[in-house]
């Protein structure tokens, strides 16, 4: 009986083996099964011998679709592929796009966006760019911008009447065409966006290159983001009605926060700084949830002011936030970051945080009305940061930050503009035959901007710029620290 027992047990054992064996063999057929490199979603099965098969990427469940996500080089993903007890990596190799796509929009009447007040009703469309292609879709267009619209060559804002996704980004309604017109380097904005993938800066703007065709004619090459905004697929926080809720402002003169509305608003003052709100929306509240939002933006950022004082501050702001913002806004040598286009945002029960980083088509090297060499610091020119970096405990994080992220981040930073100045190459030229500006003054490039009269010129004087003001930064960050002029 032992021996019938023993060998009974033997034979299950083995059995049990072998079936394991067997469903790890059929599961790893099955895994093998899956494409190894896609160019367009990707189709998933999600169910192996009636088990439930299940996908993740990134942490989140994929929905028996693997969207094809927008790269710009040939990029290896990896899928987690989970059935029964069993997890198997999986690794994509996901095909790069193109680096620039050609949009077509078409306005119902045919004639050209004269405004940046009045929307255009009209059509975008995008072709051949599977599987990005979109046609016919109904939108509505204006001008924007403020020096930029002074140009020749117009930056626009696209709106939609439901989210869409344009080349690939997160669904939405607004958008923004940049013309790049006064930076001839064509990506100095998407370079700043592009580094923006090392740091904490709240939120990183999706962005691509296009060559426009408007009513048939073409415009150039513009760079495609987002709007910076509140949504759900963006910059996603808090839009209740509670006084301490979410909010989104931005730092801007005082010269255009009188053509934005009324003052404790539309916008208010902590400091002698003009703060416009930017979300929420107050035109979706009573007037007295307004006055209650505004009052506690107010009190907390005069709190948050207080603070720095008493080097408290860390109760107010995300500390490692503000530091790599404002080195981006250092690195790059950005015009406007003491007086606007920036943008700060607090989500509900969290600290304020400085972001998105927005507009830099005036920075390393472009802009003859400011000190535009790639020596001396800049950044303390903001109110904030002015507070912020004479305290011992802030500055010492923020040349070790620096110190860590052009150590770690600034040879692919380098081979960033190398790659993408040499795929828009030809679009970069076609763009300077319809705008004849190389070797001709643009407000406000400098001499040596004018010089530089060929686009590799351009590009080799981003370059040149980029990388002594690093050394020049790194060097005088580390000898002497973030001293005050």
């Amino acid at each position: 009986m032992k021996k019938l027992l023993l060998t009974l047990s033997i034979l299950f054992l083995t059995f049990g083996i072998t079936a394991c064996e067997t469903v790890e063999n059929v599961f790893s057929d099955f895994v093998e099964s899956i494409p190894g490199e896609i160019t367009e979603d990707l189709v998933l099965e999600t169910s192996l011998n009636q088990q439930v098969v299940t996908y993740h990427y990134q942490g989140e469940l994929l929905e028996g679709i693997l969207p094809y996500p927008y790269f710009n080089k040939d990029t290896v993903i990896t899928l987690q592929v989970s059935y029964k007890d069993l997890t198997v990596d999986k690794t994509i190799l996901i095909k790069k796009s193109p680096i620039i796509h050609d949009l077509y929009i078409t306005t119902l009447d045919g004639n050209d966006i004269t405004s940046k007040e009045d929307y255009v009703a009209g059509f975008v469309s995008v072709e051949g760019s599977e599987p990005f292609n979109l046609s016919n879709q109904s939108m509505q267009i204006r001008g924007r911008g403020n020096s930029s619209w002074e140009y020749p060559k117009k930056p626009y804002k696209i709106k939609f009447d439901s989210r869409t996704s344009l080349l690939g980004m997160a669904k939405a309604k607004d958008y923004v065409l940049l013309a790049e017109y006064n930076d001839k380097s064509l990506i100095r904005n998407y370079m700043a966006h592009f580094m923006t993938g090392f740091l904490d800066t709240g939120h990183q703007l999706e962005t691509r290159f296009v060559n426009l065709y408007l009513n048939g004619s073409y415009r150039g090459v513009y760079l495609l983001t987002e709007q910076i905004e509140v949504d759900k697929n963006r910059l996603n926080i808090d839009e209740s009605d509670l006084a301490s809720g979410g909010f989104l402002i931005e730092l801007e003169t005082e010269d255009r926060m009188w053509k934005e509305g009324i003052e404790n608003y539309n916008w208010f003052t902590v400091d002698n700084r003009y703060f416009l709100v930017k979300s929420p929306d107050v035109e979706d509240y009573p007037e007295a949830i307004v006055t209650s939002k505004i009052t506690y933006m107010k009190t907390y950022l005069n709190d948050f002011l207080a603070s720095i004082e008493t080097d408290t501050y860390d109760t107010y702001i995300d500390t490692d936030n503000f530091i790599d913002y404002f080195i981006l806004a250092e690195f790059f040598k950005q015009v406007d970051i003491g007086y606007s286009s920036v943008f700060a945002f607090k989500d509900l029960d969290q600290k304020l945080m400085m972001g998105p980083s927005w507009d830099f088509d005036i920075s390393s090297g472009n802009g003859d009305y400011y000190d535009y060499t790639y020596q001396n610091y800049w950044v303390d020119y903001n109110p904030w940061f002015y507070k912020l970096i004479q305290k011992d405990s802030f500055e010492a994080r923020f040349i070790a930050r620096f110190n860590d992220i052009m150590n770690n981040h600034f040879d692919a930073f380098i081979a960033e503009i190398d790659y993408v100045s040499g795929q828009l190459y030809p679009h970069a030229i076609r763009n300077f035959e319809k705008w004849d500006i190389l070797g001709i003054y643009v407000w406000p490039n400098p001499q040596e901007m004018v010089e530089a009269n060929t686009y590799s010129k351009q590009i080799s004087y981003l370059k040149t710029y980029l990388t002594m003001r690093k050394d020049w930064l790194q060097n005088e960050l580390n000898d002497q620290g973030y001293y005050l002029d």
